[in-house]
């Protein structure tokens, strides 16, 4: 709680010193919450549901970025670690069913040496490939987490980048899928209009209210 705290004290730090806007910040409780946006989900599904340590979005350059927290500690075992994936990949495929884009996801990490153990887990997740994953190895008492520092797990590997710079850095894998969604939900209300019209026009045929047949 006190490590994720300071990440945001040092965003909001570095919007008042440089620039940059922390529009949002939400704890543990609060980030769980607004996960999912508004998306309905069947009752068994929220177990699996991530529970970041925190989510925000931050403001610079006219951009935006929300993402979602994890401030690692180093108490976890890697494989606990890299298990909430699972979690994470759900959350992605059920934004992306409703037409939405996940946020992408930092792990925030005390040391460097810490930082390449958990990138290695992470990579060999499976899950991996459908969650957006930077990760930093930054003291946020030290280092704003607002400057490049945020290395992202796939895609070109350029180096590190800005926080403001995330969405474009990293590779979004649901964005096909999203763009195939809309265009069959077109197409479905596209071919309830034509049913609906075909339903009038043989009202009208036979001198019946929309809707009735002889």
């Amino acid at each position: 709680m006190t490590g994720r705290n300071q990440f945001f004290v040092a965003l909001a730090a570095h919007a008042r010193e440089y620039r940059g806007e922390l529009r949002e910040c939400r704890n543990e409780t609060q980030a769980a919450a607004q996960a999912l946006g508004g998306v309905l989900v069947a009752p068994g599904i929220w177990d699996r549901l991530p529970r970041p340590d925190g989510a925000g979005t931050w403001a610079e350059d006219g951009r935006q970025v929300c993402f979602h927290l994890e401030y690692d500690l180093g108490s976890e075992h890697l494989p606990v670690l890299a298990a909430k994936l699972d979690g994470y990949a759900l959350l992605a495929s059920l934004l992306a069913d409703a037409g939405q884009a996940a946020p992408p996801l930092l792990f925030c990490f005390g040391s460097p040496r810490r930082e390449q153990a958990a990138r290695r887990a992470l990579a060999a997740c499976r899950d991996s490939a459908a969650v957006r994953i930077a990760t930093a190895a930054i003291d946020p008492y030290v280092i704003s987490p607002a400057r490049p520092v945020w290395l992202p797990l796939s895609g070109p590997q350029d180096g590190q980048v800005r926080l403001i710079d995330l969405d474009a850095a990293l590779p979004d894998p649901w964005r096909d899928y999203r763009a195939r969604r809309a265009r069959e939900r077109r197409q479905a209300a596209e071919r309830e209009k034509a049913l609906l019209r075909a339903d009038e026009d043989q009202a009208a045929m036979y001198g019946a209210p929309a809707g009735e047949t002889a």
